[in-house]
This record gives C-alpha cells, sequence and structure tokens, in this order.
C-alpha cells in the first residue's frame, strides 16, 4: 500500500490545489487439491490506484488583491439621512459617502456571483484484476518461485501487473499441460470517477453539483494446451467473452415536463421512433437525404436505437448525439440550499429558521452488457436476413438500457417557528424510461408525491426509568412528528413495431406516519 501526496501546493502560484495518489496491490496462490494437482494451483492478483484532486478556489481568489478586496468586503452599517443642525458642508460629503458605499455593495455582490465557485473535487478509482489458473510452481519468498534465478510469475505480477504473463509462463513451462483443465482465466476492470463543485452565488444559497462514470468490465476464457503431444504443447485462447455494466449520470430535464397526450400517446416517443432514421444514416455514413434504410442498420438494430433513445429522451438533436453507448462525459446533477430568509427582519422576529431546498439526480445505465462471438467489423461481416433481422452484428450485446431521473425533493420548505412547532412541505417527482431491445419496446414508469408534516419539541420532559439499580431520572426533548404523503405511481408499455401505447398498472398512496422521539442516554434513543 503506497501513498503520495504529490507536492503540486508547494508551487506557491498552486498551492490552491492538493492532489494524493494511493496504490495498493494484492497477491494470491492457492494450492490445488490432492486429488487434482495435474490441473495445478491457481494465482491472483490485484491493484487499485486511487488519485484524489480538490482545487480550493477561495484561496485562489484570496491570491487576487482586487477581487479579495471585495469579496472580503463586509456591509457596513446604513448611514443615516443628515440632521437638520447638521452643516451643509457634512451633508453633501455623507450623500457621497452613500453613493460611494452603494457602487461598493454592487461591485461586492457581482464580485460574489462571478467567483461563486468555491471548491472543486475530482475523485478517480481504477482496480484490475487477474486470476489464472493452471499454475505448476510453489510460492516461496515473496509469493516468487525461485526469486533469484527464474521467478515465477514475475515480480510484476506479484506486485499487481496486469501485463499479460500467459505466453512467457507456458513458454517457461509454468502451465500444466493437461488438456482437461476447465477453469477460466479471468482478468476484470473497473474504473470510478467522481466530480463534485460547490457553488455559492450569494450567502446562505448553496449548490453542489456532482457527476459520476462507472465502468466494469470481466474477461472470461478457457488458456489451455490443445495438443495431445503433452511435450510439444500448444497452447490456445478457448470461448473468450466479456461481460460488465455501465452507469454515468445524465441530464435529460430537458424532457422532464413534456406530458403525454390524453390518449397516453407520447411526443418524446414518436420522436424516438422518427429518430432512427436519422441515426441510421449516420452509421452507414450517408450524407444524402433516402427514404430506404441503409444496409446493416434497420429500424431495429442495437446500434440504431440506443443513440436514437438516448436523443428523443434527452431533448437533443439526433445529428449531435454520440453513437457509442458508453458515454464519455458526465452530466451535472446537482443539489440546492438556501436558509438565508432569516436575514430578513420579519422573518428573523417571528421564525427560528426557514429552509428552502431542491435536489436533482439523473442516470443512464445498462445494466449488463455481453460480447458477441460471432462479432467482426461491419466490413467484414456478411448480411443475413435470419441473423440480428439483416443488421450487422454488434459488438457488444445489450438486453436493456436504463435512464432515470429524481427530484427529490422538486420543492422543500422546512419553517421553524419561535414555539418550537415546525413545519415541512414537499413535492417529490421521478420517472424510469427502460428500453428493452429484447422484445423491441419502452417501459416508462412516472411517479409524483406530496407530503406535509407538522412536529413539536416538548422541552426538558421528566421520566423515571429502572435500570434494575434503581430508578434513574431522565430530563429530555420530546420530539413529535406527524407525516401525511400522497404518492401517484403511473407505468406504460410502448410497443415500438406495434406502435401502441399502452397503460398497464397504476396506484394512489396515501401514508400517515406518527413518530415520537426521547433520548435516554448516548445509547438509546
Amino acid at each position: 500500500d503506497v501513498r503520495y501526496n504529490l507536492s503540486i501546493n508547494k508551487i506557491p502560484l498552486l498551492s490552491w490545489v492538493n492532489s494524493s495518489i494511493n496504490y495498493d496491490a494484492n497477491y494470491d496462490w492457492r494450492s490445488s487439491s490432492l486429488a487434482a494437482e495435474n490441473y495445478g494451483n491457481t494465482i491472483q492478483n490485484s491493484n487499485s490506484m486511487r488519485i484524489n484532486t480538490q482545487f480550493n478556489l477561495t484561496s485562489l481568489y484570496k491570491k487576487i488583491p482586487f477581487v479579495a478586496k471585495f469579496l472580503s468586503q463586509k456591509s457596513s452599517p446604513k448611514s443615516r439621512l443628515p440632521s437638520k443642525n447638521q452643516p451643509k458642508g457634512n451633508t453633501k460629503k455623507t450623500l457621497d459617502d452613500q453613493e460611494e458605499e452603494s457602487k461598493s455593495k454592487i461591485l461586492s455582490a457581482i464580485f460574489q456571483s462571478i467567483f461563486s465557485v468555491k471548491n472543486i473535487a475530482i475523485s478517480y478509482t481504477e482496480t484490475n484484476g487477474i486470476l489464472l489458473p493452471g499454475f505448476l510452481p510453489e510460492t516461496q519468498f515473496l509469493g516468487l518461485s525461485s526469486p533469484l534465478s527464474g521467478p515465477a510469475p514475475t515480480l510484476g505480477f506479484v506486485l499487481g501487473s496486469q501485463n499479460d504473463i500467459r505466453m512467457e509462463a507456458a513458454q517457461s513451462g509454468w502451465l500444466t499441460t493437461d488438456t482437461l483443465l476447465n477453469y477460466l482465466y479471468t482478468q476484470n476492470v473497473s474504473n470510478n470517477l467522481n466530480i463534485r463543485a460547490t457553488v455559492e452565488p450569494v450567502k446562505r444559497f448553496k449548490i453542489m453539483f456532482t457527476g459520476s462514470r462507472r465502468y466494469s468490465e470481466n474477461e472470461n476464457e478457457y488458456f489451455r494446451n490443445t495438443s495431445s503431444d503433452l511435450s510439444n504443447p500448444e497452447f490456445n485462447h478457448i470461448s473468450t467473452s466479456k461481460s460488465g455494466n455501465f452507469n454515468i449520470s445524465f441530464l435529460p430535464i430537458r424532457t422532464t415536463f413534456i406530458k403525454d397526450r390524453a390518449d397516453n400517446s407520447s411526443e418524446l416517443f414518436e420522436n424516438f421512433v422518427n429518430y432512427r432514421f436519422n441515426i441510421a444514416q449516420r452509421l452507414a455514413g450517408q450524407n444524402s437525404m433516402t427514404q430506404d434504410w441503409p444496409l446493416g442498420y434497420g429500424p431495429s438494430s442495437q446500434d440504431v436505437m440506443i443513440p436514437a433513445f438516448l436523443a428523443a429522451y434527452s431533448g437533443k438533436d439526433p445529428s449531435r448525439q454520440s453513437l457509442n453507448p458508453f458515454l464519455s462525459i458526465p452530466m451535472p446533477n446537482w443539489n440546492l440550499n438556501f436558509n438565508g430568509f432569516t436575514s430578513i427582519r420579519w422573518v428573523k422576529n417571528n421564525f427560528k429558521n426557514i429552509t428552502m431546498s431542491h435536489s436533482y439526480r439523473s442516470s443512464y445505465s445498462i445494466g449488463s452488457f455481453l460480447s458477441n462471438l460471432d462479432y467482426l467489423p461491419p466490413n467484414l461481416q456478411v448480411l443475413d436476413s435470419d441473423v440480428y433481422g439483416g443488421n450487422f452484428v454488434p459488438e457488444y450485446q445489450i438486453d436493456q438500457v436504463n435512464i432515470t431521473e429524481q427530484f427529490a425533493p422538486f420543492f422543500k420548505l422546512d419553517v421553524t417557528m419561535k414555539n418550537s412547532m415546525t413545519t415541512r412541505f414537499e413535492y417529490k417527482k421521478d420517472r424510469t424510461i427502460s428500453l428493452s431491445l429484447a422484445n423491441s419496446q419502452i417501459t416508462e414508469v412516472q411517479g409524483s408525491e406530496y407530503v406535509l408534516g407538522l412536529g413539536y419539541r416538548i422541552q426538558d420532559v421528566k421520566l423515571m426509568f429502572d435500570g434494575g439499580n434503581g430508578q434513574k431520572k431522565v430530563n429530555s426533548d420530546l420530539d413529535l412528528r406527524a407525516d401525511i404523503s400522497i404518492r401517484n405511481n403511473k407505468t406504460i408499455i410502448r410497443r415500438i413495431e406495434e406502435d401502441s401505447n399502452q397503460p398497464t398498472s397504476g396506484q394512489s398512496i396515501i401514508t400517515l406516519k406518527f413518530a415520537a422521539d426521547y433520548v435516554v442516554n448516548n445509547r438509546v434513543n
């Protein structure tokens, strides 16, 4: 396990940047059973690398003199109007001061808005691993066999290197030549990117932007001797396959509030159906508009349907939509919070606190994908009307892709009054859109929820408890809460080939919740 803090912040101009790298590796040697010594042992390694970088922009702003001047400026007490007995010269001076103060406040507000980004944090994690069966040498010092003369399986492999050592191992006699070896060689890789930025355009109004991208892939195959002549083995790759999953933050908010028509038909679904032709032409490299579908890219092609689906339900022009189902750039999600109402005198005199919040989260995901064993580059494929509907065989078989979107909440207002009573109003909205490539249909689940909550705190409630060692008096606050929520759900299946829209289920749920909290001690609540 190696950790290192980069010395970027030692440079005066970059003292506002902090970055660290963490690398750890594991190696495992597992002996074969005594009944299967011919199959050899199993070795496995893994490594993980994490890079964390933080940009403290508040520190950067302080290094710029004229920016720091306005950002650190505090409002001075309000100037009073000059009295009748005040000399006229002083009156003119006071008015000039007021005008100068007003200009200064405006400039300060402008600078605070322009330089509202306070912090940016980027975190990247990559994990890799290899499992190699049929390994014959025994383990000795540092996991190596014969560490001085011919270290197997190499020092790099023990330290987590992901270089493929199979051919070297086969040539060095490290692998069993038993043709009955039936254990899979496995290599996996996963990476996770997270981005976070904090923005404060005005005091007590904070916005947290987030973005993420996760990709995971596993490769499996049989790597064994296929020659009956054990003195002259031939190692081959057999039944190679890849599988994995994918998730990325998404931004379909432009289509969130487009409602279905009275007959449950959808403008977005119609756009999806129409966009398929535009995507097919782009894939085929056709610039001129024609009436016929390009060869190999028909309306049911996976390579056509996924980009058309993403363009239609994100509100994007199909000519600008990425044709790769594994999107590269994570889009922003956000969380807003404002608790500055108490700066208003009337609010401060009548309420303890008022907080308003809003949150938006959305993602695009591929639940699972599997490599096609028959895949070839399109220019080498021979189209067959009985295979994939006459379309090109895609590199990965994807059964379903999903877009999820949540306003959790869309709007939330928390009010705490002077008499310790609390009131909460919340509105939530969500939708999940799934494109099934197995049966050519889109399933939409739409939901909305209203929540109204009331609470009251009774202070200094005294209760007696008998813990076995005599009675004990406890003095604590009693928090009472009551919530009522109304939620509506609706599910619609849209069949692509039949061009139909069918509501399949729906429900309205009314929920009442009551709760009382009393803190007895640090362990009992």
